[in-house]
C-alpha cells in the first residue's frame, strides 16, 4: 500500500500551489489515521511540505474538516501577529491550497489529499524525556486554548460525540453484543473494569454537560506527539488539527496528561512498564494554569484533576471497542495490538488513582 502511494505522489503534489519543484518524498510520522509524507523541493530558498492522504472513512466530510482547520489556523495567525516576538510561520500550521482554490484535492481514485507547509528544524517526540519538555507541553496547550478563547465561529463537528462517555459506552456495549470475531472471551477482566469506570466517571460527564461549564474551541487530540518542538526544546505549536471543534478544555488537559505522564508508550508491550510520572504531571500543570488563567472559570477548575482519568478511560475504551469490532479504526501492526493498547490505558488509570489517593 505504501509503495503504491509513493508512486502516485509526484502527480498528486502537482495539483497543489507549492513553491519550488518536487524532488522527492519519504514517509513521515507515526500517526494511526492518515498516510503522511514529507515532500522535498531540494532548494534552500523554497520550503518543503507535508502531504497527507486523509482517511475519509473516519472523516466523512472533508470540506468541513478543512474549513475548521483554516478558520482556527487563520485566527491563531492573526493573534500571533499582534504578539511581540511571535513567528506565525513557525507557530501555527499553514494550509496550502490546490490549483482549484480548495484546501484539498480529490484524485481519480476518490482519495482526498491536503498539503501543509513544513516547519523546518522541528521535531515531535513519542515520550517526554525531561521536566522541561513537560513544562513546555503545558505551556503550548494552554497557549493554544488562550489564543482561541475569543474565537466566535461555528465549527463543524468532525467526529460527533468524540469524547462523550455515553456514546463511547454505547458503542462498546454494541461491540460486546455483536462480538463479530468471538473476542469477548479475551476481555473478561477488561469488561469488568470498563463498567466500574463508567460508574465512576459518569458524574463528571454529566456535570460538564449540565452545569453550564463553557464549551470552547479545543484541539481534542493533545497527545504528546502532536506537539511540535524546535531544536532548542521550545514548543512551537500543536499539529494534527482534524479534531479541532467545540469541546471542554478538560479534554485537551486530560489527553495531554495521559501521554506525557505515562512512563511507557501507547504501544507498550510490557504492562509492568506503565507508571504515572507525577513530576512531569506537576510541571505540565504549572505552565498550563499560567496560560489559561485569564479565561479559566471556577467551574472548569473543579473537574480538571479528574480529566486525566476521564480521557485515559475514553481512549482505552475506544481501543478495546475497536479490538472487538475487528480493528477497523486504529492501524494495527501485530495481533491483539488494540487490546494491548487498551490494557496500557487501563493500567495507567490505576496508577493515576494511586497518585490521587496518596
Amino acid at each position: 500500500m505504501q509503495s503504491d502511494l509513493l508512486y502516485r505522489i509526484p502527480s498528486i503534489i502537482s495539483y497543489f500551489l507549492i513553491k519550488g519543484n518536487y524532488s522527492g518524498c519519504e514517509p513521515y510520522g507515526s500517526g494511526h489515521i492518515h498516510d503522511t509524507f514529507l515532500i522535498r523541493t531540494g532548494q534552500k530558498e523554497m520550503p518543503d511540505y507535508i502531504l497527507q492522504k486523509i482517511n475519509n472513512h473516519i472523516f466523512r466530510d472533508i470540506p468541513a474538516l478543512m474549513e475548521n482547520i483554516q478558520i482556527v489556523t487563520s485566527h491563531i495567525r492573526k493573534r500571533l501577529i499582534s504578539i511581540p516576538g511571535s513567528n506565525p510561520d513557525r507557530e501555527t500550521l499553514m494550509c496550502i491550497p490546490a490549483n482549484n482554490g480548495q484546501l484539498y484535492y480529490q484524485d481519480s481514485q476518490s482519495d482526498y489529499w491536503r498539503v501543509y507547509q513544513y516547519i523546518n528544524d522541528s521535531y515531535t517526540y513519542q515520550k517526554v524525556s525531561d521536566v522541561h519538555q513537560a513544562f513546555e507541553a503545558g505551556r503550548i496547550i494552554g497557549r493554544f486554548q488562550a489564543l482561541l478563547s475569543d474565537l466566535d465561529a461555528n465549527l463543524h463537528e468532525t467526529i460527533p460525540g468524540f469524547h462523550d462517555l455515553f456514546k463511547r459506552e454505547m458503542e462498546f456495549d454494541k461491540a460486546v453484543m455483536d462480538d463479530p470475531l468471538n473476542r469477548l472471551l479475551n476481555i473478561r477482566e477488561e469488561y469488568t473494569f470498563v463498567k466500574a469506570q463508567c460508574d465512576k466517571l459518569r458524574e463528571m460527564s454529566d456535570e460538564l454537560h449540565t452545569l453550564g461549564i463553557p464549551v470552547r474551541v479545543t484541539h481534542n487530540d493533545t497527545k504528546f506527539n502532536n506537539i511540535l518542538f524546535d531544536s532548542d526544546g521550545r514548543a512551537l505549536c500543536l499539529i494534527d488539527l482534524d479534531t479541532v471543534m467545540h469541546g471542554y478544555i478538560h479534554y485537551d488537559y486530560g489527553d495531554a496528561i495521559r501521554t506525557l505522564a505515562n512512563s511507557a508508550s501507547e504501544d507498550e508491550e510490557d504492562i509492568e512498564n506503565v507508571h504515572f510520572n507525577h513530576i512531569f504531571y506537576e510541571a505540565f500543570n504549572r505552565s498550563y494554569l499560567q496560560e489559561v488563567e485569564s479565561f479559566f472559570t471556577p467551574e472548569e477548575r473543579k473537574w480538571l484533576p479528574f480529566s486525566p482519568n476521564y480521557m485515559t478511560f475514553i481512549i482505552g475504551l475506544r481501543f478495546l471497542t475497536d479490538y472487538l469490532n475487528g480493528d477497523k479504526y486504529f492501524k494495527i501492526h501485530r495481533p491483539e495490538h488494540n487490546l494491548k493498547r487498551a490494557r496500557v490505558q487501563f493500567r495507567l488509570i490505576r496508577c493515576i488513582e494511586e497518585y490521587q489517593s496518596s
